[in-house]
């Protein structure tokens, strides 16, 4: 829970703007697990945002397999 404030605030201070990383935790995403694909919520969000550069949001999923998946959900600007 810390992780997710710190990466919050620390997109805040570089983008100016507020991301709310659990707007993208209520959400439904097409995931491909094991070549099908699956709409399924991510377990865990956080943003990627190295400096200078543009971020993005990535998601964590875990497959009915209980394959654990990363995927980029979210664009910052």
């Amino acid at each position: 829970m810390l992780f997710m404030f710190i990466s919050h605030y620390a997109a805040y201070l570089l983008t100016g703007m507020a991301v709310n990383v659990q707007q993208y935790l209520n959400k439904e995403y097409e995931v491909e697990c094991d070549g099908q694909m699956v709409k399924l919520k991510p377990v865990k969000a956080w943003v990627l945002q190295p400096k200078g550069r543009k971020g993005v949001v990535i998601g964590l999923f875990k497959c009915p397999n209980g394959k654990t998946i990363r995927k980029a959900i979210g664009k910052i600007e």
